[in-house]
């Protein structure tokens, strides 16, 4: 309600005994009390006095009664605005994150307002409700907003949001419509092949070496990683295939890598680079790199003769003979030929040459 300063008012009206006035006042200086916290509409008001027409704006008197039972209006403008006010209500955060906004009401109400605050499932708040009362209305409340770390992989930048709904004994304040508060994020995830080395090394007469195998995320579809070498016959994979799904995603799976011995001296120790592919509806993962290891396979063949004896040295007597082994010491890729010439005459040899095909030993 409002009321004239220094005469008795009663809620919503301006009721002024002038009966003590003297009829040549000139002019009576109308001001307006806030009592209420806001006013819902403007309303005219009448009160006897000696000044039948005020202007609010010079406080001047248009016109003049000197009769104590005549009556001014005037008219009261409310400058209170029911509101709630949310700021900002943009806000940015990478996955796992946070940011902040506040809520504050635009005017002192009659009874406890009261915020539910509703989070999509791509953010979360501190609080899911707040109040205001008469005493705390205008204090801002600040609500902390988490970007939720899902651990999938979305868009680059997506969006969540928050909404609220308002309830009240106020009736301004009542299911009054408030702004929605929106968060845009970054994704933090990526679709990946995720190895533990990418690089292993084995030796070639049954060398073992290990290394794991996950995903980055979680998929949407299930994922199959192929395991593709570059050269056969130097190593083994088990396994060479294996199936990740949104729940074991990152549960590693062990590929065993095992050297084969092929028996040949290789001048140099030998690669092969193990290249891992997806296999997936998962529009993500369909389009993630390939991910290499690279397998260093070390050789233990020696290009050399072996000569086996039963004894060593060999004894024999004159007109009886012995024998021996000759083998090569590795598995030859061209032809060997190997030629014995004994350094006394007093004893002979037979045969005078061995040959070794290619691939044999």
């Amino acid at each position: 309600a409002w009321a004239l300063a220094g005469v008795h008012a009663r809620p919503h009206s301006l009721l002024a005994s002038l009966d003590a006035l003297q009829a040549d006042i000139k002019s009576l200086t109308v001001s307006a009390e806030r009592m209420n916290p806001h006013l819902r509409t403007k309303k005219r008001y009448d009160s006897t006095g000696v000044c039948a027409v005020a202007s609010a704006a010079t406080s001047s008197c248009s016109r003049f009664v000197a009769n104590a039972g005549a009556t001014a209006a005037v008219d009261i403008t409310d400058n209170d605005a029911i509101s709630i006010v949310v700021a900002p209500t943009t806000l940015a955060a990478t996955e796992g994150a946070t940011d902040t906004y506040t809520v504050v009401l635009g005017s002192q109400p009659w009874g406890t307002v009261n915020l539910a605050l509703t989070a999509d499932s791509q953010v979360s708040v501190d609080s899911s409700s707040i109040a205001f009362t008469t005493a705390n209305w205008a204090t801002p409340q600040t609500i902390t907003v988490t970007a939720v770390d899902d651990q999938a992989v979305e868009a680059a930048l997506h969006s969540g949001t928050i909404t609220h709904a308002v309830t009240s004994t106020d009736t301004g304040y009542d299911g009054r419509a408030t702004d929605a508060v929106d968060m845009a994020i970054t994704e933090n995830d990526t679709a990946e092949i995720v190895v533990s080395s990418t690089t292993v090394t084995v030796g070639e007469n049954g060398g073992v070496a290990t290394y794991t195998v996950e995903l980055s995320s979680a998929p949407t579809d299930d994922v199959t990683v192929a395991v593709a070498m570059s050269s056969t016959g130097s190593i083994t994979l088990s396994p060479s295939s294996f199936l990740f799904t949104a729940s074991t995603w990152n549960v590693p799976v062990t590929v065993i890598v095992t050297g084969v011995d092929n028996e040949v001296d290789a001048a140099a120790d030998a690669t092969v680079t193990l290249t891992h592919s997806t296999t997936t509806s998962d529009q993500y993962y369909s389009a993630s790199a390939d991910v290499d290891v690279v397998t260093t396979v070390t050789d233990d063949d020696v290009a050399q003769l072996e000569l086996r004896l039963a004894v060593t040295p060999m004894q024999f007597s004159e007109g009886s003979l012995d024998k021996y082994r000759v083998a090569l010491g590795s598995r030859p890729t061209e032809t060997v030929t190997v030629t014995i010439t004994a350094s006394s005459s007093d004893i002979s040899v037979s045969p005078s040459t061995l040959t070794f095909a290619a691939d044999s030993t």
